[in-house]
């Protein structure tokens, strides 16, 4: 259920990435039909704050994806903990395992910190938009025309720029989860690309006692040896010869 709730939310936060630029850019016109040529001094600060806020995404990205992958080897170490119990008790190994399990815990919360770091910067970025958009606009205007801004003017430009508040406040939330969900989507797409496991030496013998459980006939070495390699070459050679002659005189 989690799950699903997750996804949803991702595709609610997914239609923010095409509607707060077009949101940005009908808001810019009724602002230039308000203010008239000082309403370009808004639209360089979001020039500006844009592609900050595309660094900071993919930095959150990044922490992401280092954050998974210590989160899989730290998983791994405790899989591997917990199986192999009896012979760390065994041979009081536990103070080593439990300090190399600490190790990678305390570097996923390193990563983890920055992570929440760069999603507060943007949420910050954000919620200080509209406010430096009214800013520069309004600053613009009173060098440009000499004067302050109009009250009409000025409580209209204020409504469009509150019009911002809530587009510019989940942008940052939709540049977070589009992040995860790469990282996420790539991480299966990897998994999913692995080979399969290969069956075909795998045969059943029904002939076979069933006390024996697992019967395993092959030649196992170690190191690169070439006449050691001859050798069972040949030796394999004269098993599967035998066989093939056993298999005549049945006939």
């Amino acid at each position: 259920y989690q799950r699903r709730v997750h996804g949803g939310q991702l595709l609610q936060l997914f239609h923010f990435l095409w509607m707060v630029p077009l949101q940005l850019g009908l808001t810019l016109y009724l602002l230039y039909l308000q203010l008239g040529v000082p309403a370009l001094a808004s639209l360089s600060v979001f020039l500006v704050l844009v592609p900050i806020q595309a660094l900071i995404g993919k930095k959150v990205g990044g922490c992401q994806k280092k954050y998974m992958k210590l989160n899989d080897t730290r998983i791994k170490k405790i899989n591997e903990f917990i199986q192999g119990i009896k012979i760390i008790k065994f041979y009081a190994w536990e103070s080593l395992m439990l300090g190399n399990i600490a190790t990678l815990r305390t570097e996923q919360l390193a990563v983890l910190w920055w992570r929440r770091f760069w999603q507060a910067l943007l949420v910050c970025l954000a919620i200080c938009t509209p406010t430096l958009v009214t800013v520069c606009a309004f600053g613009f205007y009173s060098l440009m025309e000499g004067e302050s801004v109009p009250p009409g003017k000025a409580f209209a430009a204020v409504a469009l720029f509150g019009v911002l508040l809530v587009p510019m406040f989940m942008l940052p939330a939709s540049i977070s989860a589009l992040a995860n969900y790469v990282v996420s989507c790539r991480r299966v797409i990897a998994y999913m690309k692995l080979p399969s496991l290969d069956t075909s030496f795998m045969k059943r013998n029904r002939q076979i006692a069933p006390e024996i459980a697992i019967d395993v006939e092959g030649w196992f070495y170690w190191g690169v040896d070439e006449k050691l390699a001859i050798q069972v070459e040949e030796l394999k050679k004269a098993q599967e010869s035998s066989k093939k002659k056993k298999k005549k005189k049945k006939k």
